[in-house]
This record gives C-alpha cells, sequence and structure tokens, in this order.
C-alpha cells in the first residue's frame, strides 16, 4: 500500500513539474473581441539556443500589432 501511495505521489509531483516547465503547451490563443482578433505573443523559451527564433517571433508579433493598431486609429478617424 505504501509502494502504491509513493507512486501516485510520484506520478502528480512529476506531472506538475512536467506543466511548470512547459510540457503539453498549447497553440497561440486567439482572443475574439468584437471584430478585433488578438494573437498571444509568442512563448518564452528557456533554452538560450532558441533566442534568435525567439527575437524573429516577437520582431514579427511586434510588427503586426502596430499594423493592426494603425489599421484600427485609421479606421476610426476615418
Amino acid at each position: 500500500m505504501k509502494m502504491i501511495s509513493l507512486l501516485v505521489t510520484l506520478g502528480i509531483i512529476g506531472f506538475v513539474v512536467w506543466k511548470q516547465l512547459g510540457g503539453g503547451t498549447a497553440p497561440a490563443a486567439v482572443t475574439d473581441v468584437g471584430s478585433v482578433q488578438r494573437v498571444a505573443p509568442p512563448r518564452v523559451s528557456s533554452n538560450p539556443a532558441d533566442l534568435p527564433q525567439f527575437e524573429a517571433d516577437m520582431d514579427q508579433y511586434l510588427q503586426r500589432q502596430s499594423s493592426q493598431r494603425r489599421q484600427d486609429i485609421d479606421a476610426q478617424t476615418d
């Protein structure tokens, strides 16, 4: 019985650690508020080797958001 309890406890701890480290990541969340769609920013990796890809993803995200804001402002001022 102690062995089963130990295995269940280790399983739960392993699952929690796996989720905290980003296991089973979900795709980028898209939120639809009225007619405006917002895409979640790229996920930050803890691996230093992924930094160049993260920089490219973040730059693309910021350019997309800037363009979307510019379109929204232009639509409101027209």
